[in-house]
């Protein structure tokens, strides 16, 4: 049911079988609110995430960054799904390691809205893979096509009887960024060590930035009292301000990622 649930919202979406692309903006569009925090890389003491129905800002989610980035693209989707389903009932929900019926829903949903088994299937054989895999190397392309972590990949092909249960315990002890590495993808810093503050202004939801850089610019707040308030640099506030909604990106770079979002 929960995958069946997944299929629908993609579709209801018109995200078709491929890479979900920018999930602030699936959310954005929902009219749901991303948070991102640190807060620690235990998950066997901290959470992933969370979900809140605001009583104010209505349905929020929480990120742990202290995570992998496919980490927390699937924690997204994981918090989506309790945004969507759970909410009725539920003011909020955090994401433990302990599952729970409501957890292991939203584990299902996730996997499938962020990895889909048909889109799978198509990839592998476009790509002439499988039926069934048993190189680690064609994981990581699908790892690095659908953007999410390793483990995530492992386990959609596990359940969609694409790898093999010898084969899954194998892959487990790889390497990943060293093999994509290998391969010729470019890797992120992140991926080597999880680290918030490479976040920065990053970690805050796009509604924040645009009203923050609105409030800069309309002369509500100046620039120094808007970097104390958030924690930021003044030049990374600055750069905001300048430069459009997203740090490091110039006018027609902004607008070119908005008309694709």
């Amino acid at each position: 049911d929960a995958r069946r649930k997944a299929e629908e919202v993609r579709a209801h979406l018109r995200l078709g079988l491929g890479p979900t692309g920018d999930l602030d903006s699936v959310c954005d569009l929902l009219g749901i609110t991303v948070f991102r925090t640190g807060l620690g890389g235990d998950l066997t003491s901290t959470i992933s995430g969370a979900f809140f129905n605001h009583p104010e800002i209505g349905f929020s989610l929480l990120v742990n960054l202290d995570m992998t980035p496919g980490r927390r693209r699937f924690t997204i989707a994981h918090e989506l799904a309790h945004a969507l389903f759970h909410a009725p009932t539920e003011r909020y929900v955090l994401s433990l390691a302990h599952k729970d019926p409501r957890e292991k829903f939203a584990d299902t949903f996730a996997g499938e809205f962020v990895m889909p088994t048909e889109g799978i299937r198509r990839v592998m054989e476009e790509h002439r893979m499988g039926p069934r895999i048993d190189d680690p190397a064609d994981v990581i392309h699908l790892q690095r096509y659908f953007r999410v972590s390793f483990v995530t990949a492992l386990v959609r092909l596990r359940q969609a009887r694409i790898l093999t249960q010898a084969n899954y315990d194998a892959f487990k002890t790889a390497r990943p960024v060293v093999l994509a590495r290998s391969l010729g993808y470019e890797i992120d810093d992140e991926e080597y060590g999880t680290d918030h503050d490479a976040w920065r202004i990053r970690r805050f939801p796009q509604r924040f930035l645009r009203l923050l850089r609105s409030a800069v610019i309309q002369e509500i707040i100046s620039v120094p009292t808007a970097a104390r308030l958030t924690g930021l640099s003044i030049d990374e506030v600055a750069e905001l301000v300048s430069e459009g909604e997203a740090v490091g990106e110039t006018a027609d770079e902004a607008e070119i990622r908005e008309f694709e979002e």
